[in-house]
């Protein structure tokens, strides 16, 4: 009996903190406007894996679960690097994961992408979202300019 009162006063110190830092990691969360305006990633770093590091803000009604985007190759002028038939290289990723960004979120994320994929040369990448689903089933695509 007193092993089982001992295993549950355990289960439920571990539940209280697991609530408690899942709690904590959406009040750092850095707040952003829902006005409808989509999704925004910027370049913020390699980080000493070889991983690009960026900022994802989601400025829709609804939680971000997936997005589809190309990371465009610049060189230490912020060039692009230019590839094939003389236009700019870049790599198409995509990335899938329930609840990635709240709505009206702000966050640091690593992406798949790192410097192995990177053509020589590379110092940055300019990331381009071409698509986002929400977990409520609504889609967004930037408009082309």
């Amino acid at each position: 009996m007193k092993n089982k009162v001992g295993l549950g006063i355990l289960v439920m110190i571990m539940f209280a903190l697991t609530v408690a830092c899942s709690s904590d990691k959406k009040d750092e969360l850095e707040k952003v406007e829902v006005d409808g305006s989509g999704v925004e990633m910027v370049f913020k770093e390699f980080n000493d894996d070889g991983e690009a590091v960026v900022t994802l803000s989601n400025h829709m009604d609804a939680n971000l679960d997936e997005f589809k985007a190309e990371a465009y190759w610049l060189d230490k002028d912020g060039n692009y690097i230019i590839g094939f038939m003389d236009k700019p290289d870049y790599f198409p990723f995509n990335e899938k994961q329930n609840d990635l960004v709240p709505t009206g979120s702000k966050l640091e994320y690593t992406t798949m992408i790192d410097m192995d994929m990177a053509p020589e040369g590379t110092e940055a990448v300019e990331m381009k979202i071409t698509y986002a689903r929400f977990d409520d089933k609504t889609e967004w695509e930037p408009e082309v300019n």
